[in-house]
């Protein structure tokens, strides 16, 4: 087992990628070549909440991840909502319509029960609780026929630190770990904002995150996103440049969870159509943000940043407004090219 002990996902990658880089194996896989790590890899992230990547080499899409993580946590598996931010995202649907093994949907409704739901009863309860083991997989539906969607991360145990005595920690356990779209990429967001959302409505501070990953790797055709990182080892939140935004601001529960539902359902026009604060003020800009992106025309990305500077959150402000830079500077490249 390699334990990387990091502050935040940012700084995870180069570390992860200098123990790949000297001890991952070559092996061959249904998705192409892959490196990969001959131990178990455990990530731990001491401030889970910082989970945006600004590594440019990188370019994750801040869009789609702040959008998946609320999809999630709202309980969706279909297809339509996350093929706007991410148009290859359908091809790993067996129907074109749901996803099999969509991490929401089984915590909410897959197993019968809302899974989410009863931990958060069952913590404030009682807190010295080690039972709250959040499912994912399920070996009647995953084992038999699984078909191309099946999960790769497991199951997820919450815990109380046992010395920060008003601190849920969380472990992630991880079948097959993708570095580059999975562990340091999708499932860092998503993964932390559960993370921050049940410690929050237990009344609870955010612990430590671990992400258990049995077999952690890189595809090849994803490696020159993540290797020779050396000239991008600042870090904006260890400098303080950035800072999270909490999801929870005392509003009640059902209050918040009712914005989630509606900006995940795209019901809604404006920041105002929300009651509370992360909505009004971080995802409703983000969103408008994209969909002025998606747009045609040439002002679409000053209009795009118009929308940005709205946003409360001086993280995902920052991911947003580069990524969307670098989208104007490939265009303008390209039309250069062209008229040579």
């Amino acid at each position: 087992m390699k334990v990387i002990n990091v502050r935040n996902v940012h700084c995870a990658i180069p570390k992860a990628m200098k123990f790949m880089e000297k001890h991952g194996v070559f092996q061959a896989t249904r998705n192409g070549n892959a490196l990969v790590s001959p131990v178990p890899i455990t990530t731990v992230y001491q401030r889970p909440d910082e989970r945006v990547v600004f590594h440019q080499k990188r370019d994750a899409n801040p869009f789609f991840h702040l959008f998946e993580s609320f999809w999630m946590l709202n309980g969706n598996n279909d297809v339509e909502s996350l093929n706007f931010f991410s148009k290859n995202i359908a091809q790993f649907s067996d129907d074109g319509k749901t996803f099999h093994g969509a991490y929401g949907h089984r915590w909410r409704y897959h197993f019968g029960f809302d899974q989410i739901n009863q931990i958060i009863k069952n913590l404030i309860g009682n807190k010295s609780c080690r039972r709250q083991v959040l499912q994912m997989w399920d070996s009647k539906s995953d084992l038999i026929d699984p078909g191309k969607d099946v999960p790769c991360n497991l199951m997820i145990v919450f815990q109380v630190d046992p010395e920060k005595k008003n601190h849920l920690n969380m472990t992630v356990f991880n079948r097959s770990n993708d570095m580059v779209w999975g562990a340091y990429g999708a499932n860092a967001v998503h993964m932390s904002y559960l993370h921050e959302y049940v410690a929050s409505f237990s009344g609870m501070k955010l612990g430590v995150y671990y992400q258990v990953s049995n077999n952690f790797h890189i595809y090849d055709f994803t490696y020159h996103k993540v290797s020779d990182l050396e000239g991008e080892t600042f870090d904006p939140y260890s400098e303080e440049e950035v800072s999270p935004f909490p999801i929870w601001n005392k509003e009640l529960k059902d209050e918040w969870d009712l914005d989630c539902s509606r900006f995940v359902s795209g019901d809604w026009k404006s920041e105002s159509d929300f009651n509370t604060r992360f909505f009004s003020q971080v995802a409703a800009p983000i969103e408008l943000a994209f969909r002025e992106y998606k747009k045609s025309g040439s002002d679409r990305f000053q209009k795009a940043r118009k929308h940005l500077q709205r946003c409360k959150a001086s993280d995902w402000k920052k991911a947003c407004m580069e990524w969307i830079d670098r989208r104007e500077e490939n265009l303008k490249r390209k039309q250069k090219e062209l008229s040579k």
